[in-house]
């Protein structure tokens, strides 16, 4: 630094270049490095000239900084030293070939990127850790529901029949081959290149069924997949299940859920025919953990007891799509403060669902200067900018500490299950 913006509220630090690190440090390898320099990342590269021509490291950076997509110029960058860009599938622990950064709408599909030189891609392929582009070309292909074990699950079993009824429904082969694909994907006996095509085969197919007709439950399928092929989850599918629950709303099954969860009278006819109709044809179960889990003997009415089961589980996986939570007044939070009150109302006490609809109320319940976007790993950064938010003074009190402490402690979500 020169110096020029030095004040009270600066710091005097020393900079240094990766080139002269080799010299400083004596390296002779280097299989990784991680690039978070708060949007300076094109100076780490242009300082290691001489380190990215004599190592091949994995090289892993920001894709999005303060909110603004900032991955092309350093793909170029990166590009232009030899190296391809990848992303990190989270369902199969992989890194794939990246050839599109952003959605139509323009919006960053990736919070963080790998750029890799082609003789450490071999390496990494050879340990299974990485796809390349010539494997996808020979494992493209479609899969037979038959033998997916999809139709194996409780879930399934119990709405087989029902699902007969819509078999002449023009899209369900489509509808099929999507589902299919996706258990084809968890299929551990299968290679890692024929996994992640058969993932994203389902996703398109199930993106673009849901482009023509997001009808039942084709957006939580479509959610499930998202969430197993992407870290972030596309805008476009957030919509999609966003719409969903608005549709669920506006018909009058949430209310009648929250409600009347256990009172199979209450339930008019009209509400349970929407009910019917959602699970009429085959769909994956929104969350992994209700894949397995044996449907309620008891639902609605004595003829339909799976509306509850349905319902519940879709209510908690879209309740918890993101990894983070937006904390807005009451009046703008209020439709997704109803679906997670009516999802716990109704019997999904995931640990995760009920401790985000305490958070929401321990935030609704404490004054704010604004809004504050809360994420579920929280570090220093965060913790300063919400006691900023808590604090209107500058001074802080025990109380408000411990407010402050419990919120973080309650946001902070458990690690995912490894598939």
């Amino acid at each position: 630094m020169d110096g020029s913006d030095q004040g009270k509220n600066t710091e005097l630090v020393q900079l240094t270049t990766l080139d002269e690190c080799i010299q400083q440090f004596s390296w002779t390898r280097m299989d990784f490095i991680k690039i978070d320099a708060e949007g300076a990342e094109l100076h780490v590269i242009r300082g290691g000239k001489t380190f990215f021509s004599t190592f091949s490291p994995l090289v892993m950076f920001e894709a999005e900084h303060a909110g603004v997509d900032a991955a092309q110029p350093i793909v170029e960058a990166l590009a232009a030293i030899g190296y391809k860009t990848y992303c990190l599938v989270p369902a199969l622990g992989v890194l794939v070939p990246v050839h599109q950064l952003t959605d139509s709408d323009n919006n960053c599909l990736y919070l963080n990127l790998f750029g890799c030189k082609d003789d450490t891609a071999i390496r990494l392929a050879g340990r299974g850790l990485l796809v390349l582009e010539t494997s996808l070309v020979t494992a493209r292909s479609s899969s037979d529901l038959k033998g997916s074990g999809f139709w194996d699950l409780p879930y399934v079993q119990a709405l087989h029949e029902r699902w007969q009824e819509t078999a002449s429904d023009p899209a369900r082969n489509q509808l099929e081959t999507a589902i299919a694909n996706f258990y084809a994907s968890r299929d551990r006996s299968r290679s890692i290149p024929e996994r992640y095509a058969a993932l994203q085969d389902s996703y398109e197919a199930l993106l673009g069924l849901c482009r023509q007709d997001a009808c039942r439950l084709r957006a939580a399928s479509l959610q499930r997949v998202a969430s197993e092929l992407f870290i972030r989850i596309p805008f476009e599918v957030k919509v999609l299940v966003a719409s969903l629950g608005a549709r669920l709303l506006s018909q009058g099954c949430l209310q009648c859920l929250r409600h009347h969860w256990s009172d199979r009278n209450n339930a008019s006819e009209a509400i349970l025919a929407i009910l019917a109709d959602l699970v009429a044809e085959p769909f994956i179960a929104p969350g992994e953990r209700y894949d397995r889990q044996q449907p309620p003997s008891e639902g609605f009415n004595d003829h339909d007891p799976l509306y509850t089961w349905t319902i519940r589980s879709y209510l908690e996986a879209s309740t918890a799509l993101c990894p983070s939570l937006l904390f807005q007044p009451v009046a703008v939070i209020k439709d997704n403060m109803f679906q997670m009150a009516a999802a716990i109302d109704g019997g999904a006490f995931s640990e995760q669902l009920v401790r985000r609809k305490q958070v929401v109320a321990m935030i609704d319940s404490t004054p704010l200067d604004k809004p504050i976007f809360l994420h579920s790993r929280a570090g220093p950064k965060l913790v300063a900018w919400l006691r900023r938010c808590l604090c209107r003074e500058q001074e802080s009190t025990p109380e408000l500490e411990t407010r402050l402490l419990v919120i973080l402690s309650a946001c902070c979500d458990p690690p995912q299950t490894e598939l």
